[in-house]
């Protein structure tokens, strides 16, 4: 059954219904290519949401843990700091544009009021300053609407399922990917291919300003219209370095009654 509650979008204004609806559970695969290859493993569960009047895209996104090369990151104390601090985000909730990007986060007031209450107990936990620089660049990121939402901007299976899911049928596009770490986003040149009837659809594209290429194939559900499967490899060089990223994505409980 649908979820509903009523929040405060914006303090003194009028509050907004909101509604979110019924998840679609995604298993995601995320690997780095290179001398030793690098594979992240979670399940992600993206819900669509009605807003107010419901002239604007929105959806939730709630995530698992991340296993790494398929261990628990907990077994890491690194690691552990890093997701701890990054499941704080979650629920998430983000306004996405006609052309796929994420636009704005709905929920930022809750996400700070979790981190309030949750970093006291990271640092009681993880001692030592380094653990605590951390835990406090954390706070600044989250912090700041716009740091937070250029952060999330760079996740790169939410960028290719947004980017599919809301723009993909358009007949040529830019589109741009977050491939290498405090570096602008690669760009690429898109062009779609394939038959939404047929449900072959494919989109290849070329580097704007280099040899990179990217290739993605992916499936819609027949009835309620959301992505079914997504397979991505994008690569790219930067000077001296290079990357390779393939992405796997697939709906794993599709045959679940969801809105239209």
């Amino acid at each position: 059954m649908p979820l509903f509650s009523v929040r405060k979008m914006f303090t003194g204004k009028t509050e907004k219904k909101v509604t979110v609806h019924d998840p679609n559970i995604y298993t995601v695969t995320l690997t780095y290519h290179g001398d030793a290859d690098t594979r992240l493993k979670f399940n992600t569960e993206i819900s669509r949401m009605t807003v107010g009047d419901d002239t604007t895209q929105y959806f939730q996104i709630t995530r698992s843990d991340v296993r790494v090369n398929d261990e628990d990151t907990a077994d890491y104390i690194a690691s552990d700091l890093a997701a701890q601090c990054g499941n704080v985000l979650y629920p998430l909730q983000v306004q996405v544009g006609q052309d796929g990007t994420m636009q704005s986060i709905l929920n930022h007031p809750e996400i700070l009021q979790r981190w309030e209450e949750k970093k006291i107990r990271l640092k009681q936990y993880f001692t030592g300053p380094e653990a605590h620089d951390y835990i406090d660049a954390t706070g600044d990121t989250l912090g700041q609407a716009n740091t937070l939402l250029n952060a999330i901007r760079q996740d790169i299976f939410l960028s290719a399922y947004f980017q599919v899911q809301c723009a993909g049928n358009r007949d040529s596009f830019k589109t741009s990917y977050y491939l290498f770490p405090f570096e602008a986003p690669v760009v690429y040149d898109v062009i779609p291919t394939g038959n939404r009837m047929m449900n072959n659809l494919r989109q290849t594209g070329k580097e704007e300003t280099g040899n990179g290429k990217l290739e993605i194939k992916y499936t819609f559900h027949k009835i309620h219209g959301l992505i079914q499967s997504l397979q991505a490899q994008l690569d790219a060089e930067r000077g001296k370095q290079a990357a390779q990223i393939t992405l796997t994505a697939s709906c794993i409980n599709s045959d679940d009654h969801r809105i239209n």
